[in-house]
């Protein structure tokens, strides 16, 4: 169950503080099997547990240099973080093909890297946990609070807009897995808003969990166990 708790819920939403951090050691691999893409504002420390656990099955990971405020925190545009992800894919070495995992507009942006962008063929597959992937209230509030005069970002994930409308009417490339995670304690991105519509439950599924919030998603163990045998099964097959 989610946190009754407003402190606790807070954390669980919004913190810890050390997310919005620089994270040196994550953007050093030039072939990991893993690219991370961290949520608005939010700096590449806040991927640090993904990739921890991952690692510990033999998955390295790398967070992508898609730029913002100071150099490293998620204040990009989506179409103008998504070119420069697209730029790096390209640029990795041959025949390497990665997973992304983006946290709320990180998956966004791993979507129009893929849908717009073109790079497709240098992914093995998405993840996304509590990304908006119908349009997000909670970027009104954000507009409202002034974040809008920050960055662009969030006035292209309000319900409606048109970026939201073009990826959800952009084809999918077919032979690619997409997976949507979202979960009932998110106060952020509800599973309401983080469905995708064109899911078979096959390559393309939506999975929800319960009561874990927007950024506890990130450091629950059981969690991250989840998208780490997603990811051994599509490799697998």
């Amino acid at each position: 169950m989610p946190p009754n708790n407003p402190l606790s819920s807070l954390r669980e939403n919004i913190g810890p503080l050390n997310i919005f951090l620089r994270d040196k050691a994550l953007t050093q691999d030039k072939a990991p099997a893993v690219i991370l893409l961290q949520g608005f504002g939010t700096g590449p420390r806040c991927m640090r547990p993904v990739a921890d656990h991952l690692a510990q099955y033999g998955l390295s990971s790398a967070t992508a240099p898609t730029g913002g405020l100071l150099g490293h925190l998620q204040t990009k545009a989506v179409r103008r973080a998504g070119r420069r992800l697209t730029r790096y894919l390209a640029k990795r070495p041959d025949g390497h093909r990665p997973w992304l995992i983006g946290h709320s507009i990180g998956g966004m942006i791993a979507r129009w890297a893929i849908q717009k962008g073109g790079a497709h063929p240098h992914v093995a597959g998405l993840i996304t946990l509590g990304a908006p992937h119908r349009g997000c209230p909670a970027a009104i509030a954000g507009i409202a609070l002034g974040l809008g005069l920050i960055s662009p970002a969030p006035w292209s994930i309000i319900p409606g807009a048109p970026l939201i409308r073009q990826l959800n009417a952009a084809p999918w490339p077919m032979h690619l897995p997409f997976i949507s995670i979202t979960s009932t304690g998110d106060r952020l991105c509800a599973p309401k808003w983080g469905r995708v519509d064109f899911a078979d439950d096959d390559l393309v599924r939506n999975i929800v969990v319960d009561g874990l919030g927007h950024t506890a998603m990130l450091r629950d163990p059981r969690l991250l166990d989840v998208l780490r045998k997603l990811i051994d099964e599509r490799r697998a097959a």
